[in-house]
């Protein structure tokens, strides 16, 4: 049993953790030049030019902020990035009640919503334009105004791609044909790499007791 945000991270609620003065720079996204706004262009769009990295980071701040024990931790050891950076490693703890992002076999349960069709509302392409922004759009979409699916969840197809517990990109984006989109489809991408066609989502995992109560 899991629980998973019923959209994508905004880019306003990245800058709320990016723009947070109470919480240290070492624990925030190194050279981060913000999101491409032209595909995000207001705060409620999905945040994008993201790495794993960057989503783990947010994970961690976000747990914090709501007495949340935060489920990543770094492996102190060096990870070689996309362009042959160094990046911190970071492992997750299974256990903690706080944010993470959603694993690989989650995000399928999740997004197919109990179908065993192309896409989580059936297989009908012409359908798929009401429940997911795709090519030939130019952007990106507002999170959430998308239609759902049956469990409640929005742009689990298209808008961006989602970043999951390991180096693969799940849902399809704005830039993606239906096909891309479809239940089940990943691209491989860098833990480090930042596009504009890249966001994530967040999950929680069930605790034995609330936060407030520890």
């Amino acid at each position: 049993m899991f629980w998973v945000a019923d959209r994508e991270v905004s880019c306003g609620q990245f800058e709320l953790f990016m723009s947070d003065a109470t919480y240290p720079d070492k624990e925030k996204p190194e050279k981060w030049k913000g999101v491409d706004k032209f595909i995000s262009p207001t705060a409620e769009h999905p945040a994008q030019m993201v790495s794993w990295y960057d989503a783990v980071m947010y994970c961690n701040w976000l747990s914090l902020h709501e007495g949340r024990k935060p489920c990543y931790e770094r492996t102190g050891t060096k990870e070689k990035g996309f362009q042959n950076d160094e990046h911190d490693g970071w492992r997750l703890t299974p256990g903690d009640t706080g944010y993470r992002l959603v694993s690989e076999a989650e995000w399928e349960y999740a997004c197919r919503a109990g179908t065993q069709t192309v896409f989580s509302m059936g297989s009908d392409e012409m359908m798929l334009t009401k429940y997911c922004q795709m090519f030939p759009s130019k952007l990106a979409a507002v999170c959430g105004t998308k239609i759902p699916n049956a469990w409640g969840l929005h742009d689990v197809h298209g808008n961006v791609e989602e970043r999951i517990e390991g180096q693969k990109l799940y849902g399809g984006s704005w830039m993606h044909s239906a096909e891309s989109c479809s239940s089940g489809q990943w691209a491989g991408s860098s833990s480090s790499n930042r596009n504009n066609w890249g966001g994530f989502r967040v999950a929680l995992s069930p605790s034995v007791k609330s936060p407030e109560a520890e």
